[in-house]
């Protein structure tokens, strides 16, 4: 999958287990050996516990063999979880692609770089709308890469918004620095310019502008005309 990383972001995470306590071993020995707790409880049990206790109960459980994360481990698994994503996208399994990808987030959720690649992986199974989700996190994470804001421009593209993916090149266009891929998305933003007049065009001649004033449901015909072919340009084959 097509991916250039910005500058690395400020690497963040979330400790939550708790530390385990110090067992005294004189004390151990004097004290008589504890009950085990049933597995299951009981329906007496059960119906005498609101939803509070139960919940309360439950975020007290931690596993015995808990692993707290270090930053440098992380770091590796996040590397590990992009780089899984990467092949299973270029092998077109893209729902599991977004998973990793997605995994990579619940570790590392600041990371710009694994919302793109998500919005990509949205992108290449038509998801477009949550493609617009991920791409514009990328953006707001990541305000001076171009490869977000250019994510972004085609999955808004795809989902028939014109002009918002027309601004978007325009901004990828502006934040690049390299000349060879400046001149590719310039062709692009000819391509969407083109797209745009003609569009213009179709919604002047399906939706005209009214000389008269409109009734609400007269105006909301007239509205849904306009957005359906504002949805009906695609990129010329």
């Amino acid at each position: 999958m097509t991916q250039r990383d910005p500058t690395p972001a400020a690497f963040s995470m979330r400790l939550g287990a708790k530390k385990r306590k110090h067992c005294d071993s004189n004390h151990a020995n004097t004290t008589s050996k504890a009950t085990p707790c049933a597995a299951f409880l009981s329906q007496t049990q059960l119906d005498g516990m609101s939803d509070y206790d139960y919940a309360d109960m439950t975020m007290d459980v931690q596993p015995s063999s808990s692993h707290i994360l270090s930053l440098e481990d992380a770091a590796a698994k996040v590397k590990r979880l992009k780089a899984e994503g990467n092949t299973l996208a270029e092998a077109g399994l893209f729902r599991a692609a977004v998973a990793r990808f997605q995994h990579g987030l619940d570790i590392d959720p600041d990371n710009g770089v694994l919302y793109e690649l998500q919005a990509q992986a949205y992108l290449a199974s038509n998801d477009y709308f949550r493609g617009i989700e991920a791409a514009t996190r990328a953006t707001e994470l990541c305000p001076e890469w171009s490869d977000g804001f250019a994510t972004l421009a085609h999955c808004q593209f795809n989902f028939g918004e014109l002009d918002l993916a027309h601004a978007a090149m325009l901004k990828a266009w502006t934040l690049e620095q390299d000349a060879c891929q400046k001149q590719q998305w310039q062709a692009e933003l000819d391509d969407m310019a083109s797209l745009l007049a003609v569009q213009t065009d179709n919604i002047a001649t399906i939706a005209p502008p009214s000389t008269v004033a409109l009734t609400p449901d007269e105006h909301q015909v007239r509205t849904c005309k306009a957005n359906l072919c504002r949805r009906s340009v695609h990129w010329p084959s």
